[in-house]
C-alpha cells in the first residue's frame, strides 16, 4: 500500500510538471525583492542630522590620505574612491585659527548647500577616575566646545575670548555618549546594580551614580540655544547601549531621566543606535525595555555579507519596514533611518583581507537618491533622518565637498541632493 501511494504521488507530480507550459514557470518577476523604489514626495521638511567626525590635530595619516586621493587600479588592489576634499587634508586643532576657518566652512556648507539641521558629535566616553563635572574625557568636551563656538582658540569662553571662534549660526548639534566605556566588565551575570562601589577622587560612588552623573554632564549643554530638540526635548544619542547589563533596565533609565530632569528641568529624547542587521528584539533587556524614545541602526552598508549587498536598497527597505513596525507595535518606540552616500573600507585598511570582506558601495547619485526614498518611506513619527556622515573619509561616507576637477570629484552635489530630497 505504501509503495502504491508513492507511485501515485510520483505520477501526480509528473502530470503537474508536464502540464505546465514554459511561460508558467518561476520568474525573477515573482521574487518579493524585485520591486522599484518609487520617488516619495515630501509634504513637509524633514529634519536631517549628520555625524561629524574629528580628524584631529594631524588630519588623516599620510597613508590613509594617499589611499583616498590615488587613482584606482583594481589589478594591484587599489580600489579607493579617488577623491580630494576641497579643503584637502585639513586638521582640526583647537589652537589654530585655520581650523576655525575649516569648521566655519563646514558649517556654512551644511546650512547653505545641504539644509542640514544638526551635527551629531563622536560619542563621549566617561573618565572613570574623575567626578562630575570632570567625568568625561577632556578631549571629547574640548572638541565639542571648539566646534560649537563655546570656546575660542585660546580655550576661553566665547563671551570672554578675543581669539577666533566658530559661529554655528542656525546649525544645531546633538551629543552622543559611548556607553561601552561604562561597561567595565559587566556581563549578564555581573550587572550594574551589583557592581562594586569604587572610589573617585577620594569619594565612594556606585556604578549607577556614575551612570547618572555621566548624563548630568551631558545635560550641561542643553541650555545652549544651538542644542537640537525634538518636541522641546534635547536629543541624546546612545552608542553601545547593548553593553550596559542591568537587572532592570526600565528602572535604570527611568531613574537616570528623573535625576537629569531634577537637575536641569529637561526631559531627554533618547535615541539608541543599534548594530546593523540585528534582529529588532535582540536587545529587549537593554535599551528597549529601558524605553528609549527612538532606535536607529548603524550604517547598513557596514556589513560583511556579499549576497545582501546585491539586493541593496530593497533589502534595507524590508529591514527598516519590519523593524519600524516591530519597535512601535511592541514597545511604542519610534524608528529613525540612517543612510550613507557610499561605503569603502579601502582608505582605512588598504588592500587587506579585512577590506574585501566588506562589500564596497561605490558612489552613485542614482543609488543615493533611491536610498533617500527608502528613508522617506520609513520615516517615524519624529520624521528625522540621520546621515553617516559629513566628513568620515576613512570609509568614504562623507557628504563633504570634493574638488570636481579631480578624479571622481563631485563638488557639493551630495549635499545638494540631501537638500533636494528632504526639504520642500
Amino acid at each position: 500500500m505504501k509503495l502504491y501511494n508513492k507511485i501515485a504521488a510520483l505520477f501526480v507530480c509528473i502530470l503537474m510538471i508536464t502540464a505546465c507550459s514554459p511561460d508558467e514557470g518561476l520568474s525573477i518577476d515573482d521574487h518579493f525583492l524585485n520591486y522599484t523604489i518609487e520617488d516619495i514626495p515630501l509634504t513637509e521638511n524633514c529634519p536631517v542630522g549628520v555625524y561629524y567626525y574629528n580628524n584631529g590635530g594631524g588630519g588623516l595619516p599620510a597613508i590613509n590620505y594617499a589611499r583616498l586621493i590615488e587613482e584606482p587600479n583594481p589589478s594591484t588592489g587599489k580600489v579607493g574612491p579617488w577623491l580630494k576634499p576641497v579643503l584637502e587634508n585639513y586638521i582640526i586643532d583647537i589652537n589654530s585659527e585655520r581650523s576655525v576657518e575649516v569648521v566655519q566652512q563646514h558649517v556654512d556648507w551644511c546650512i547653505e548647500k545641504g539644509g542640514i539641521d544638526f551635527l551629531i558629535f563622536p560619542g563621549w566616553q566617561e573618565d572613570a577616575q574623575r567626578l562630575y563635572p570632570s567625568n568625561v574625557n577632556q578631549s571629547d568636551t574640548t572638541f565639542v566646545n571648539f566646534v560649537t563656538g563655546r570656546t575660542g582658540t585660546d580655550g576661553l569662553p566665547k563671551t570672554t575670548t578675543t581669539q577666533a571662534v566658530v559661529n554655528l549660526k542656525s546649525l544645531k548639534y546633538v551629543l552622543a555618549v559611548n556607553l561601552d566605556r561604562m561597561n567595565d566588565n559587566l556581563t549578564n551575570s555581573a550587572l550594574i546594580e551589583d557592581a562594586a562601589i569604587i572610589t573617585k577622587e577620594g569619594v565612594e560612588i556606585t556604578r549607577i551614580e556614575r551612570f547618572n552623573d555621566f548624563f548630568k554632564k551631558v545635560s550641561d549643554y542643553f541650555a545652549d540655544p544651538n542644542y537640537y530638540r525634538i518636541n522641546n526635548k534635547p536629543i541624546v544619542m546612545l552608542q553601545n547601549a547593548h553593553r550596559l547589563y542591568s537587572k532592570d533596565s526600565r528602572a535604570l533609565y527611568d531613574n537616570m531621566r528623573a535625576y537629569v530632569k531634577n537637575y536641569c528641568g529637561d526631559d531627554m529624547f533618547l535615541i539608541a543606535q543599534q548594530e546593523a542587521w540585528t534582529p529588532p528584539a535582540r536587545f529587549e533587556y537593554f535599551f528597549i525595555n529601558g524605553k528609549v524614545d527612538a532606535i536607529t541602526h548603524q550604517n547598513m552598508y557596514n556589513q560583511g555579507t556579499y549576497d545582501r549587498s546585491y539586493w541593496y536598497p530593497q533589502l534595507i527597505d524590508q529591514n527598516w519596514m519590519y523593524s519600524k513596525e516591530f519597535f512601535l507595535s511592541n514597545w511604542g518606540i519610534d524608528y529613525i533611518p540612517t543612510i550613507a552616500p557610499a561605503f569603502n573600507k579601502y582608505v582605512a585598511d588598504g588592500a587587506t583581507d579585512g577590506t574585501f570582506r566588506t562589500p564596497i558601495v561605490p558612489r552613485s547619485e542614482d543609488t543615493f537618491k533611491t536610498l533617500c526614498n527608502v528613508a522617506k518611506k520609513n520615516l517615524g513619527n519624529t520624521r528625522i533622518v540621520i546621515i553617516d556622515s559629513f566628513n568620515q573619509w576613512y570609509y568614504d561616507t562623507a557628504l563633504e565637498p570634493t574638488n570636481p576637477e579631480y578624479g571622481n570629484g563631485y563638488g557639493t552635489k551630495y549635499l545638494e541632493m540631501v537638500k533636494e530630497r528632504f526639504k520642500k
